[in-house]
């Protein structure tokens, strides 16, 4: 049986799907556009910024190279009436390859929602939905005014949509919740599987 995830954030935007598809020798196949019913598009799940975690990432401030301490928040779906629907793409991929997507979505639990997708198509569909943990931190970040959404990330997002075509783009915006928070102008550093994991602040080297 095939095996597709459904993106409805930052996999939408082609470059990135292709961007990390490609370290592991992969390239994206089978792509379509579709939507969930019975779900809405949520600014609602957060990593926590001064923990270092293998294979994951940090940020930095943009204009002052600083690793602030605060919580940056990303698209989440939550369950909702069975009128609403979420739009996004979804891309077949080797089942053996969704180990690696389950470590890339790590503020978020995998869920089949291969009946709630419109159009059928001949495999499983999953998608990812955020954890209690996930959940909890944002609420954490909320509630001390220290979650952010990253510009760079908003407008990525923003983009992979319009690039959908206009319908597509209007579909995201009526079905996506606006921010309950700030964005912050950040820059994204990968942090090697290698690197010992840090639950302190990490400290500055720049």
């Amino acid at each position: 049986m095939k095996d597709f995830i459904f993106g409805y954030g930052s996999l939408v935007s082609p470059r990135n799907l292709a961007r990390f598809l490609a370290k592991r020798n992969l390239k994206p196949r089978e792509v379509q556009q579709g939507r969930i019913s019975g779900f809405r598009r949520v600014w609602n799940v957060a990593m926590d910024n001064t923990r270092d975690l293998p294979g994951y990432k940090f940020y930095r401030d943009a204009v002052t190279g600083e690793r602030p301490e605060c919580y940056v928040t990303f698209l989440n779906i939550e369950p909702c009436g069975p009128e609403d629907s979420v739009n996004g793409v979804a891309f077949e991929i080797p089942h053996e390859v969704l180990s690696h997507f389950d470590r890339r979505e790590r503020n978020y639990e995998r869920i089949d929602v291969t009946q709630a997708f419109v159009p059928a198509v001949d495999g499983r569909v999953w998608a990812y939905m955020a954890s209690d943990d996930g959940l909890e931190r944002y609420r954490r970040g909320l509630a001390a005014g220290r979650a952010v959404v990253d510009t760079q990330y908003y407008k990525e997002v923003d983009q992979a949509f319009r690039d959908l075509g206009s319908e597509a783009y209007e579909r995201y915006v009526a079905s996506t919740l606006p921010p309950e928070v700030q964005q912050r102008d950040l820059v994204r550093y990968d942090i090697p599987e290698s690197a010992p994991q840090n639950a302190s602040p990490a400290k500055d080297k720049s």
